[in-house]
C-alpha cells in the first residue's frame, strides 16, 4: 500500500487542514478561472463604498479558513446587484455597529427596508418607553 498524502492534524474542534493541490481538479479549476480570492471581494466591495468594504473585510476575517467566507461574499455581490450599490452601502452602514456580521444580516436589512431609515430613526427606535419597572440611574451607586 502506497501513502498518497500526509496532513497535519488539527486539534481544533471541527477544524481541518486543506492543501490546494489536494482539492478535486474541478475545484482547483473553478478557483483559477473565476479568480476568486479575498483581494477580489475586497476590491469589489471598495467599488461600492467604505461601509461595504468594512463589512466584507469583517466577514472574510471571521473564518479560520478564508475560503469558507467566499460563499457569503458571493451573496453580498448578488445583493449589491439586486438592491443597488446605494442601498447596499446603507445596509452595511447600519450593520457596522454589530459585533458580528454576516450575509444574512445584510440581506434582512435590505429585505425589510431598514437601509432606507434615517440614522435618527435608528437611535429613536431604541428608546424604551417609561415604565414603573424600569430603574433609572439613581438605582445604582
Amino acid at each position: 500500500m502506497d501513502r498518497i498524502a500526509i496532513h497535519i492534524r488539527s486539534f481544533k474542534k471541527h477544524g481541518y487542514t486543506t492543501l490546494d493541490e489536494h482539492m478535486p481538479k474541478n475545484h482547483q479549476f473553478h478557483n483559477e478561472v473565476k479568480g476568486w480570492d479575498s483581494d477580489y471581494y475586497l476590491r469589489k466591495a471598495k467599488e461600492t463604498g467604505p461601509n461595504a468594504f468594512e463589512i466584507t473585510h469583517r466577514i472574510l476575517e471571521s473564518r479560520d479558513f478564508i475560503e469558507q467566507a467566499y460563499r457569503s461574499c458571493i451573496g453580498l455581490l448578488r445583493l449589491t446587484r439586486l438592491y443597488g450599490k446605494e442601498r447596499f452601502e446603507n445596509a452595511c452602514k447600519r450593520a457596522i455597529p454589530a459585533s458580528r456580521v454576516g450575509y444574512k444580516m445584510i440581506a434582512n436589512i435590505l429585505e425589510k427596508g431598514l437601509d432606507k431609515q434615517s440614522d435618527d430613526d435608528l437611535f429613536n427606535s431604541t428608546n424604551l418607553p417609561d415604565h414603573e419597572n424600569i430603574r433609572g440611574p439613581e438605582a445604582y451607586y
